[in-house]
């Protein structure tokens, strides 16, 4: 194998469109890979279908939906095993622009330094930034991406200006849902933190990784198209509201000796009034149980797979 082959990882979840399309962009890649697809307990026939579509990728099959985390982490040690020098971790609703773009993440993740690289992610259309720099805010534990004009929704900033002089972007953390990690990290970090089961886990994991003494960035000249939250059901479905109250949280404890305690407490209140009003004025009532649901959770420390999504088994 070659020092630059990169293991592709993709977590499954009831998306066999997305999930398709997905691997066919992969596939069409100048670099050489091998992609693992972990199956989290599908039960809507898209496993049986990709199966028979793409006889060339390794399957791992979960009885249940074991959640991100956990998933991912069962590629990364598949990967590994198999001597992948680099993973990148690709959700199943992102498709890769360029046949270059996973080898020009690997050139500029062979700067010295660097241990995770992700591409700069734009929304369908192709118009819209939905990330290009990540940013943790200390005093209050919240973590944003740099261009956050959306909070109430979704987070993000329309933005018609995607041309950047710049290579490449610093960041706190990334989502993980295009980022190329360097074999270096999973030896000195190991595995994604699993007690978030959906969301918050690549703010976890890029604060370990920013530990440990290496930088995060983004390659500004590489663009992946991203349908956000396809398998939660959007940033304001129960699922999402749910993880998204209780995680903080989660973060907020794991790191309590890191913050401002009054001024993350007071964020917190308001930042769930703020959820709360925005989907109340939508008529989104069961999001708003759900959302108060997680904050219970949360105050209670029930960490892993919670209450949703509610189809589990």
């Amino acid at each position: 194998m070659s020092d630059s082959q990169i293991g592709v990882i993709i977590v499954n979840w009831n998306n066999y469109e997305d999930t398709s399309e997905c691997i066919e962009s992969l596939q069409n890649q100048d670099a050489q890979t091998t992609i693992y697809l972990i199956d989290n307990g599908s039960t809507d026939g898209s496993i049986d279908k990709i199966e028979r579509e793409f006889n060339d990728i390794e399957i791992i099959k979960n009885r249940t939906n074991r959640g991100f985390a956990t998933a991912v982490n069962q590629g990364l040690d598949t990967a590994h095993q198999d001597n992948a020098s680099y993973f990148f971790l690709a959700n199943s609703d992102i498709k890769l622009q360029d046949p270059n773009s996973l080898s020009e993440l690997v050139e500029t993740c062979k700067q010295d330094g660097f241990g995770i690289v992700s591409a700069r992610v734009i929304k369908p259309g192709g118009d819209e930034i939905w990330f290009e720099q990540g940013k943790i805010n200390w005093f209050t534990g919240g973590s944003a991406h740099v261009c956050d004009a959306g909070i109430l929704k979704t987070g993000v900033m329309r933005s018609k200006n995607i041309d950047c002089g710049e290579i490449t972007a610093s960041n706190d953390y990334v989502p993980l849902c295009s980022a190329l990690i360097d074999q270096s990290v999973y030896q000195s970090v190991g595995h994604l933190p699993e007690d978030y089961f959906l969301y918050y886990e690549d703010v976890d994991y890029c604060t370990k990784v920013r530990e440990a003494g290496f930088e995060i960035v983004t390659d500004l000249n590489v663009n992946v198209i991203h349908k956000e939250s396809a398998s939660s059901g959007g940033r304001t479905s129960p699922t999402a509201s749910y993880y998204t109250s209780r995680n903080h949280q989660i973060f907020l404890r794991n790191y309590w000796g890191e913050i401002n305690h009054i001024i993350s407490i007071s964020f917190y209140i308001w930042w769930m009034a703020l959820l709360s009003g925005y989907r109340i004025v939508n008529q989104e009532w069961e999001s708003v149980i759900a959302l108060w649901e997680g904050v219970i959770d949360g105050i209670y420390n029930r960490e892993n797979n919670g209450r949703y999504p509610k189809n589990e088994d």
